[in-house]
């Protein structure tokens, strides 16, 4: 991504270093991704004006199709926020906010809980092989556990 003439930007309470890759508010730092500090660079630097769909895809993707395409594959199929069923459209703003932020935590959780083993898969996979097989809640004195069909995901994998 082309780096701005200037070094820093700033914006409201934050400052956006371009030279050492770091976003702060308030002079603490803020944890950010490298591809969203540089949507972050490319919409700073604009200065309030619009930014197309076209530019931002050639500053910040350089046009590979499949870094950009695969979360919304992930997220049109895993989460389903293409379902927009509300008739007002600030009401579908907050749905897909909401769908946003559900596949951001599903996604957070997958690469924090799971074992190694499964960690690269899609939230489409973790969906089918975890939640949509069956399962039972088994209570023996003074523990309980759940116990689920070993067709998809093996028993050693858990343990």
């Amino acid at each position: 991504m082309p780096i701005p003439n200037r070094p820093s930007l700033t914006f409201g309470p934050f400052q956006l270093d371009l030279r050492g890759r770091s976003l702060t508010r308030n002079d603490v730092p803020v944890p950010v991704g490298e591809r969203a500090l540089d949507v972050l660079a490319v919409l700073a630097a604009a200065d309030g004006q619009l930014v197309g769909k076209d530019a931002l895809l050639d500053q910040v993707w350089a046009r590979e199709r499949g870094t950009a395409e695969q979360p919304i594959k992930e997220g049109k199929n895993a989460i389903t926020w293409t379902r927009l069923s509300c008739m007002r459209f600030a009401a579908n703003v907050v749905r897909l906010q909401l769908h946003v932020l559900a596949y951001n935590l599903a996604n957070f959780l997958r690469t924090l809980a799971l074992p190694a083993e499964v960690k690269h898969w899609s939230l489409t996979t973790l969906r089918d092989r975890l939640v949509k097989i069956g399962g039972k809640i088994v209570r023996h004195g003074r523990s309980i556990t759940f116990q689920m069909a070993e067709v998809m995901v093996p028993r050693a994998l858990f343990r």
